[in-house]
């Protein structure tokens, strides 16, 4: 019975990078154990409009980036540092992050 139920949480984890839409709210908390070594590299970015004098304004890209053993906080880390980096433009964004193990 335990030899059965241990398998499979390896085999959801190892397939879940496939599909990250379906994959990225569930692996963050067991990518960490699951994957062993593996590390995360993760990107955020977003378009920001930003106005200066004249009210002149254009868009802007800003990015993010964060690395870790789990996804999850490394997702978090790109995020946060996309959205400070929106902030010091004196915009506010959704970043849009993605991951890959490294």
């Amino acid at each position: 019975d335990g030899a059965g139920d241990a398998p499979t949480p390896a085999v959801a984890g190892a397939r879940t990078p496939a599909a990250p839409s379906a994959g990225a709210a569930k692996e963050g908390s067991n990518s960490g154990s699951a994957a062993g070594g593996t590390s995360w590299w993760c990107t955020a970015s977003a378009s920001v409009r930003v106005c200066g004098f004249a009210g002149a304004c254009n868009y802007q890209m800003v990015f993010g980036n964060g690395t870790g053993n789990d996804r999850f906080m490394a997702s978090q880390q790109a995020k946060r540092s996309c959205e400070a980096s929106a902030r010091a433009k004196g915009a506010s964004a959704i970043c849009v992050v993605q991951c890959s193990p490294r």
